[in-house]
């Protein structure tokens, strides 16, 4: 084995454990009781809230999906190297986890930018109900007449 693809395989290792680091912090953010999980929840009413829901984006949505990215990638790497780079089998694998990732990234951007409260089953179960009063409420206030 050459010594590319030994490095390209330890590389892999490296970006697939961050992204692994990254799931397991979402994870946290999502199932963690503690105040510090859950300090990326808006705890203003609506009608208070300054800003976007950016930090509940960023561990609801932007954490997962940058976490699945680098797993996906880990093993990507060095897959490339052995196969070739340049070659018509490495160009696929890497167009095909472009493709993919990139409809992923899209779509997130598209669900939770400039949203005040992210689609419903983003939250976890604990702040869904809220959640959902705050849709309803919003719905409610934009539908009367001024």
């Amino acid at each position: 084995m050459s010594m590319d693809v030994v490095a390209a395989a330890l590389l892999g290792l490296l970006v697939a454990a961050v992204g692994t680091a990254l799931l397991l912090l979402a994870a946290w953010f999502r199932w963690g009781r503690s105040t510090a999980a859950r300090r990326w929840a808006r705890r203003k009413d609506i009608d208070q809230a300054a800003d976007y829901a950016n930090l509940e984006a960023l561990a609801l949505a932007w954490t997962p999906m940058l976490g699945q990215t680098l797993l996906l990638a880990g093993p990507v790497i060095p897959l490339v190297t052995l196969l070739g780079i340049g070659t018509l089998a490495a160009n696929t694998v890497t167009g095909l986890f472009i493709v993919v990732e990139l409809g992923a990234w899209i779509a997130m951007l598209l669900m939770t930018v400039y949203r005040w409260i992210l689609p419903l089953w983003m939250y976890p179960g604990w702040l869904r109900e809220i959640r959902r009063r705050e849709v309803e409420y919003l719905r409610d206030r934009r539908s009367r007449p001024h």
